[in-house]
């Protein structure tokens, strides 16, 4: 309850700092499909950092990090599986859908843990070793350590600082960086999404 709350109180604090956006300003081509997946990371992170009080005697943040592990560990295989059905079978651009949902359900998960971390001042070591080893050894370490850094950034200037919808840019690169490890482009062309 405490974290819906909390996301009302973000979505206020936007829609001060936007307001002037809001009805003038649109995302064109792959930006479509990027910015709102950086903007629910923002959003999650923050609804978990203002509401982690609450989860001090709770094991939901050990949940959140097995989570964000099954994740980190099944994503190329549910990437490639996809890929499968889709020679011959599945249309290019549903393929590309499915990889960007999957896509931005792991970056909201890194998000929401960090939230955890960052507003109970708690390192992911201390919530699990075990989980903390995986995820380091993981090809997904560097995102989540760049995420991590982003979005403290982000909250350092939060709101006043909300000047443009750029604040999110540098999490929008992450996740396009992360696509492209997965050998998936984005290429825009006439401001249309190319795939």
């Amino acid at each position: 309850m405490h974290h819906e709350f909390a996301h009302i109180h973000d979505n206020n604090k936007k829609i001060d700092c936007f307001k002037n956006l809001m009805k003038t300003s649109s995302y064109k081509g792959v930006s479509c499909f990027l910015y709102p997946i950086a903007e629910n990371c923002w959003s999650e992170y923050i609804a978990n950092f203002i509401s982690s009080k609450s989860a001090l005697d709770t094991t939901y943040p050990l949940e959140v990090a097995k989570a964000l592990l099954y994740k980190v560990n099944n994503i190329q295989k549910e990437i490639e599986k996809e890929f499968s059905l889709f020679n011959g079978k599945k249309e290019e651009k549903e393929f590309i859908f499915f990889s960007i949902k999957q896509v931005e359900s792991l970056f909201k998960s890194a998000a929401y843990l960090i939230g955890y971390l960052n507003g109970i001042g708690i390192s992911l070591e201390k919530i699990d070793e075990k989980i903390a080893l995986e995820l380091n050894s993981s090809s997904f370490y560097i995102f989540f350590e760049s995420l991590k850094y982003e979005l403290f950034s982000i909250h350092q200037i939060y709101p006043d600082g909300f000047i443009n919808l750029s604040i999110y840019k540098k999490i929008v690169f992450l996740v396009e960086e992360f696509l492209k490890q997965k050998g998936i482009s984005l290429i825009e062309e006439k401001e249309e999404p190319i795939f």
